[in-house]
């Protein structure tokens, strides 16, 4: 349980953080991913699943906030969800990547905090 909280911690962490890098082609991918999560986690058969494709959906909303300065209302629109229908069902092996890798780096900060929380 420890873990989770500090997983979740740092991942609200991350969200907070201004994208300052970030171009407009990735913000136009961290939104194909937030619908390709939202879509995954309707249609998910288990709990486990549904809980990590939300969590998904969070971290790339996230992303997509911040480098665009605009509420995701904004964007997952029902008319750029129509365009982009293709694009969304096909980016589930893009995203799966991009989203092990920030599951790797959290895991290894919540490793680390406790590692750390256990020597005192």
């Amino acid at each position: 349980m420890k873990k989770l909280v500090v997983a979740a911690t740092l991942c609200a962490a991350l969200l907070a953080q201004p994208a300052f890098a970030q171009k407009a082609a990735d913000a136009e991918a961290d939104l194909v991913c937030a619908g390709w999560a939202a879509a995954g986690s309707d249609q998910a058969k288990t709990d486990e699943e549904k809980n990590a494709l939300t969590m998904l959906l969070f971290y790339f909303v996230g992303r997509w906030e911040a480098a665009t300065g605009k509420g995701i209302e904004q964007g997952m629109t029902v008319e750029w969800v129509s365009k982009n229908v293709t694009r969304i069902d096909g980016a589930g092996e893009g995203c799966l990547k991009r989203g092990g890798e920030l599951a790797k780096r959290m895991m290894a900060a919540g490793d680390r905090l406790q590692k750390a929380g256990e020597g005192k």
